[in-house]
């Protein structure tokens, strides 16, 4: 089980917060005031004391600090006295993803949104884009459940840019897969006059209870009847060809429409 270090010098004030996020989280929470536990292995550690950071090597477990105050001596993450199990997801998300620190609020309440994204052919820009784009997930799921939605996604994306405006086949990138010249490969599509100003556009609606991401490329589509069935358990050994399967695997719903190009994913929330 993965786990979090805590020291709480207010331990009954903040203790049902912590326990409430592990809980929600498949966490262990170990208090480093018991005599022999350790923080080693922890994902970070949360005090509510900056004297007690010391308790850490910083270097290798992250600090979250419960604190009113934005100027401190040391690097850490920030969550305000009146945290909350999404403001820790918060946290948790910027560890995992190396991100930038910055201060988690004390609570927020989102209603239903629906926003619309236009990106270009860069599949190397795709973890990031999807990161950015569903981050706000973080107060309606598990950060567990949002990798998920975040795979599936990523997949989706990397399809229509490669297979659909960069109309490579999947016979062209298992050959170049193969030969180690895929890279290339995309460089050469990617310059390509007949495809370099292909545009993928994106919507991402959402509310507390689930997610309808439609992704539409501007590529030739394909006949949907030949997608694999997500049965088909070897199909998902193969070096191509396993994104459909991935994100049906990931979401609720993966229906495509028209000629192809344009595919839509629902996911309820805590399904």
């Amino acid at each position: 089980m993965r786990k979090i270090a805590y020291y709480l010098s207010e331990e009954e004030r903040y203790k049902e917060h912590i326990f409430s996020f592990c809980q929600s989280e498949g966490l262990e929470g170990i208090n480093l005031a018991e005599p022999g536990n350790t923080s080693s292995g922890c994902i970070f550690f949360i005090t509510d004391r900056e004297e007690t950071m010391s308790k850490v090597d910083s270097e290798n477990t992250p600090i979250c600090l419960i604190s009113s105050s934005s100027k401190l001596n040391r690097k850490c993450f920030i969550v305000n006295e009146k945290f909350c199990v999404p403001g820790m997801r918060i946290v948790m998300d910027q560890i995992h993803h190396s991100g930038s620190l910055w201060n988690a609020v004390s609570k927020i309440e989102f209603g239903a949104s629906i926003k619309e994204y236009i990106i270009g052919n860069k599949s190397a820009e795709i973890e990031r884009v999807v990161c950015f784009t569903t981050r706000d997930f973080i107060n309606y799921c598990s950060f567990a459940e949002i990798e998920k939605i975040r795979i599936g996604f990523s997949e989706m994306l990397n399809n229509a840019i490669e297979h659909g405006n960069l109309n490579i086949t999947g016979d062209e990138k298992f050959e170049a897969t193969e030969a180690g010249t895929y890279q290339e490969l995309l460089r050469e599509r990617e310059t390509d006059p007949r495809y370099k100003d292909r545009t993928v556009h994106f919507w991402v609606d959402f509310n507390a209870e689930r997610v309808l991401i439609t992704i539409k490329d501007e590529g030739n589509g394909f006949d949907v009847s030949k997608i694999p069935s997500p049965n088909d358990t070897e199909h998902l050994m193969k070096l191509h060809g396993r994104g459909i399967l991935i994100a049906r695997a990931y979401f609720d719903e993966v229906n495509y429409y028209g000629k192809g190009n344009e595919v839509k994913l629902w996911k309820i929330f805590g399904r």
